[in-house]
């Protein structure tokens, strides 16, 4: 039996082993203390309630078992560890790279296009385009604004 609880008490900080009466029978709670309290899973008691007789004929087989999913689940719980870890290394490193990359391109001056010279001349300071406003017609002669040009809408409808 030692030896069985030697194996599971390799896997945590401590062991609290507790017997206390339940009429004819016995209730055995076996509770380790994980180390790091980093899984709560690991921290879960095996509590068996029997016989005398039955707790001498199978306690061990339970207590083997109970290891065997503790070792099971800490294996889990170190190999999702280690995947969290090296993803967490790569996105480290890729933010990394577009932070240094960012860094360059905001330093390296824009030239601007051979095509579009003259256009910007109608930027102002603060990098905002004026707006194009159409020419204004004088009135004419006798004191009236000019004739529209535009579309007869009576003439469309007149067809």
């Amino acid at each position: 039996m030692f030896q069985q609880l030697a194996t599971l008490l390799g896997s945590c900080e401590k062991l609290v082993l507790t017997l206390a009466p339940k009429g004819e029978q016995m209730t055995v709670l076996v509770a380790p203390t994980v180390k790091g309290g980093t899984e709560a899973g690991l921290s879960l008691p095996l509590v068996l309630t029997a016989t005398p007789a039955e707790l001498d004929a199978g306690f061990l087989d339970a207590l083997a078992g109970y290891t065997s999913s503790r070792r099971s689940l800490s294996e889990q719980v170190e190999a999702t560890t280690a995947v969290l870890d090296a993803a967490k290394t790569a996105q480290t490193q890729i933010a990394s790279k577009a932070i240094a990359n960012a860094g360059k391109s905001k330093s390296t001056p824009q030239l601007p296009n051979e095509g579009s010279e003259g256009e910007d001349e109608d930027e102002l300071a603060d990098g905002t385009a004026e707006a194009e406003t159409a020419p204004v017609q004088a009135p004419t002669s006798d004191g009236h604004p000019p004739e529209s040009k535009g579309t007869d809408l009576a003439a469309l409808l007149d067809d």
